[in-house]
């Protein structure tokens, strides 16, 4: 008979705590807790499916007398702490837990525990799936970000690059333009200098004195013409 189930819950179905005794490493191992273990969720619901649908196929094909029902085979209360308690895994777990005591624990325990067993080990290995599954997609996308970031890293560094390439351009044009119009500034300075000199008016040239050539002299004049013309001067005084 159904019945509803408890709520979903991410807890797995096996417990462990740490051991009250530490190992070489100086360290407490996890190890199987001793307080129950329960399933839940969708795990809950395929184990509870799986029992009565076992328990409904062995009465048709195992107790064949009518009087023998499948509530007979495996009680509702029974079908309902097998399913949920994931702590019962020998007979010996059976006799202790079950109440009240399921009178065929001997004939089909064993293979209800191996039902059990390997619905468990179907878990697990789901659970292994997904939890491989999301370690692949957080990898993944713990590699795009770090690529994302890589990119924008990488388009700030040319960006930079390509501003300072632009400033050093402006500058460089800046400075040939500053040269340009300083050369202009001094050829324009020799032109008004070579104009003013050119409107300058020019002075006359001294006629040279007679007779007195010695008072003439300049600074070029060769010093044997000097001291002839102050010989003749004197001979003619």
């Amino acid at each position: 008979m159904p019945t509803s189930n408890p709520p979903a819950d991410s807890e797995s179905f096996t417990h462990t705590t740490p051991s009250k005794t530490t190992n070489g490493n100086g360290k407490r191992p996890m190890q199987p807790s001793e307080g129950a273990a329960v399933r839940r969720g969708e795990h809950l619901a395929n184990v509870r499916a799986a029992l009565e649908a076992w328990h409904y196929t062995t009465k048709r094909t195992r107790h064949t007398l009518g009087s023998v029902t499948a509530e007979a085979v495996m009680p509702g209360p029974i079908l309902t702490t097998l399913a949920s308690n994931a702590r019962i895994r020998t007979l010996e777990d059976m006799d202790r837990v079950l109440k009240p005591r399921w009178i065929y624990v001997r004939r089909h325990g064993p293979e209800v525990l191996g039902l059990l067993s390997g619905l468990d080990e179907a878990e697990c290995s789901a659970r292994e799936l997904v939890k491989r599954a999301k370690a692949e997609e957080a990898r993944k996308e713990r590699e795009a970000k770090a690529e994302e970031k890589k990119r924008l890293q990488n388009e700030e560094r040319d960006r930079k690059r390509l501003e300072r390439e632009a400033a050093k351009a402006r500058i460089a044009v800046q400075v040939a333009e500053e040269k340009a119009r300083r050369e202009e500034e001094r050829a324009k300075e020799r032109q008004r200098k070579q104009a003013v000199n050119a409107a300058k008016p020019r002075r006359p040239r001294k006629p040279v004195l007679a007779g007195s050539s010695i008072f003439n002299v300049g600074p070029s004049t060769p010093l044997p013409a000097v001291y002839t013309q102050v010989f003749l001067v004197n001979s003619l005084i």
